[in-house]
């Protein structure tokens, strides 16, 4: 019986700045044989307008120790933009 919670998923963004790109994380997960699924394309637009735009894997192939990929590129991190207000106190 589990007597507490678990982190089921958690996100992997790569730092272009180092080099990394969310091709060459996907194939190296693919080399640890922990495929994360098809690279696709989403956007949204934000409340004042403004067109997000990013590329992730599935979430449904995030488990355990196997993290789902997102890339931002060019647009602005919606951490940056949202308003504040919230915070995260801890996990337990």
């Amino acid at each position: 019986e589990r007597t507490h919670g678990r982190i089921i998923a958690f996100a992997v963004h790569p730092e272009a700045a180092r080099g990394a790109s969310i091709e060459l994380l996907a194939a190296t997960m693919q080399e640890e044989g922990r495929h994360p699924g098809r690279i696709g394309t989403m956007r949204r637009r934000t409340p004042s307008g403004e067109l997000l735009r990013w590329r992730m894997t599935a979430l449904s192939r995030a488990e355990g120790p196997r993290p789902w990929l997102i890339d931002w590129g060019g647009s602005a991190h919606p951490a940056t933009t949202s308003p504040a207000g919230c915070s995260l106190v801890g996990l337990t």
